[in-house]
């Protein structure tokens, strides 16, 4: 294999390999971990939500809580058209106050973040090996373009505080005009003799508000598991392609010199079923078929089954139905696990048909001396030790 890096375009090309998988590892790394802090925030948001209330029971209760209003407002003989006005008022009230009171939390959240900056620069970008003077350039514009887009960003937070104040003094002014009405205050004088009904109606509203606060945050959940899944997604996706840049630099590693053929083959490095073996306990038969099938999943290179294993595969962990060895969690055994590249290049050598292995000691010696000094750039002389071995 250094044979064939001693040739200066296959050696370009090596490089621009090597430092593509160096890349991906750091990012795939980056995506275990961001995965698992999307986990984190959607198990804290069902647990919120699990704090408000049971949906399928506060509906339950709503239609009850109605059905009992709607039988006290038909005893109001005679009044129940102001009554009727008031109930509808004060719905069209509650409905401007829940969409201020959104208004106001969404202020509250972007002003504890105004002066923090939304734009930072990519940490995982290695630019330290440039020369001092591009560097500094280089530098100097990133630094630029992250306070012009931190600038930009801060004027559109404090846009919408301002289109918040705007909206939320308009609705102000709503609900005093609606209060102000003669018939509002004759409805409200009505409603407010009848003392269960009342309660009935702020009950109502206490559940109602309950469920509209858990469709927003059912809503949150789901945009956090969307997240979470285009994550795995393309977490799995980034790995399965090492296959990708394996047979791209195998393809690209081939050399023919006077009937010397020297090509690459794609082999599974051991050390993935020695990792898999030093993370995952194998005191069940269920663990240790799982790490054999999952290494020939790999032997058999197929990017389809990979992707499909490895999804399912997965899934397990995050179900906690991997056991493992004192030590390992499952990020740390999926960060381990995914960010590498388990492939590898195998040389092959073939002479006038034959491979170098198959053939004689005589002729691979020859083989191998033609390589020295057909395939390789270098200029300086070679010395043989003991030529006639």
């Amino acid at each position: 294999m250094g044979l064939l890096r001693g040739k200066a375009d296959v050696k370009i090309e090596y490089d621009k390999h090597k430092s593509l998988l160096a890349s991906r590892y750091s990012t795939i790394q980056a995506n275990v971990a961001l995965l698992f802090e999307k986990k984190r925030l959607y198990s804290e948001k069902r647990q919120y939500i699990k704090g408000i209330g049971d949906e399928e029971g506060i509906k339950k209760e709503i239609n009850k809580l109605e059905s009992l209003r709607n039988d006290h407002q038909s005893k109001l003989t005679g009044k129940k058209e102001p009554l009727d006005a008031y109930i509808k008022d004060s719905e069209e009230i509650s409905e401007k106050q829940r969409e201020k009171a959104l208004l106001l939390k969404d202020s509250e959240i972007l002003k504890s973040h105004q002066q923090e900056s939304f734009v930072v620069t990519n940490s995982s970008v290695n630019i330290s090996e440039l020369t001092s003077d591009n560097l500094s350039k280089l530098t100097q514009a990133i630094t630029s373009a992250v306070n012009c887009a931190n600038l930009q960003v801060q004027e559109t937070v404090k846009q919408i505080l301002e289109t918040n104040n705007q909206i939320v003094s308009k609705i102000d002014s709503q609900i005093t005009n609606i209060q102000s009405k003669p018939e509002y205050k004759e409805g409200k004088n009505i409603f407010e003799a009848n003392k269960s009904l009342t309660d009935i109606i702020k009950q109502l509203d206490e559940l109602n508000k309950k469920l509209a606060l858990i469709k927003r945050e059912n809503e949150a959940a789901q945009k956090i598991s969307n997240e979470f899944k285009e994550i795995a997604s393309n977490m799995l996706s980034m790995h399965v392609s090492y296959l990708d840049a394996m047979n791209d630099i195998a393809y690209k590693m081939r050399l023919e010199h006077d009937d010397v053929i020297l090509t690459s083959t794609i082999v599974l490095r051991p050390n993935l079923s020695q990792a898999l073996s030093e993370c995952i306990s194998l005191r069940s038969t269920e663990m240790n078929n799982l790490i054999d099938n999952m290494v020939n999943v790999y032997k058999n290179q197929n990017k389809t089954d990979m992707g499909k294993y490895l999804k399912d595969f997965l899934r397990k962990v995050l179900r906690n139905e991997i056991q493992f060895k004192a030590g390992y969690t499952a990020q740390s055994f999926i960060s381990r696990i995914l960010s590498e590249n388990w492939f590898g290049l195998s040389l092959n050598v073939e002479y006038d048909g034959d491979n170098l292995k198959d053939m004689s000691p005589g002729k691979r010696s020859f083989v191998v001396l033609k390589l020295l000094l057909d395939f390789s750039d270098k200029k300086c002389p070679r010395l043989l030790d003991q030529p006639e071995d």
